[in-house]
């Protein structure tokens, strides 16, 4: 059952996990300490299919502590996100995001963390939305790829290209292409030169 929303409450805790448990996204509430009060289906699934069964992923444990608590590959995004958490619940931030990699051992994830605060009876929690981003992170890791070998392509040819300008001078031998649909010649420096 909704409440009047405009005298200051909100819908009750079954509803609001039902809500939660709606969304496509992880998402998980945190109170004002940090500490995980809600998760929804989305979020217990990642965690279940991810083999994450670590306390860090439960309600009653304090994200932030788990946020700063972490090391090795990620522990540099960890504290920025506990960073980021702690200026919203604050009030120094409306909200905060940031982009990580999320890898298990057998899956690579890229997520987008969305946090905004939440306002009830005068104490400010912290909802937490994780957008699965992995798709987008590899389209656009395939994309920088691509790039970079052109970038080597073109610079090999451009090597290629000098070593038989130098090539043709040498030899006092040039040479000329034709576009085949403009019908455009283009001469080599030496055959200008001849």
């Amino acid at each position: 059952m909704l409440i009047d929303v405009r005298r200051g409450l909100l819908p009750t805790r079954d509803i609001t996990c039902e809500i939660l448990d709606a969304l496509p996204e992880r998402v998980v509430l945190l109170d004002p300490s940090g500490r995980i009060e809600i998760v929804n289906e989305a979020w217990r699934r990642f965690a279940i299919e991810n083999d994450l069964r670590v306390d860090g992923f439960a309600v009653g444990t304090n994200y932030l502590d788990v946020c700063d608590s972490s090391y090795g590959e990620g522990a540099e995004d960890a504290r920025s996100m506990s960073a980021g958490i702690r200026g919203v619940l604050r009030g120094e931030h409306r909200s905060f995001e940031q982009v990580y990699a999320c890898h298990s051992l057998t899956k690579k994830h890229w997520f987008r963390a969305i946090v905004t605060p939440v306002e009830v009876e005068e104490c400010r929690f912290a909802l937490v939305t994780h957008l699965d981003i992995t798709q987008q992170a590899l389209a656009e890791q395939s994309l920088r790829e691509q790039v970079r070998r052109h970038q080597m392509l073109a610079a090999e040819f451009s090597k290629e290209r000098e070593r038989l300008i130098t090539a043709q001078a040498g030899a006092k031998v040039g040479s000329w292409e034709t576009d085949l649909l403009t019908l455009e010649v283009s001469w080599s420096e030496e055959t200008y030169r001849i």
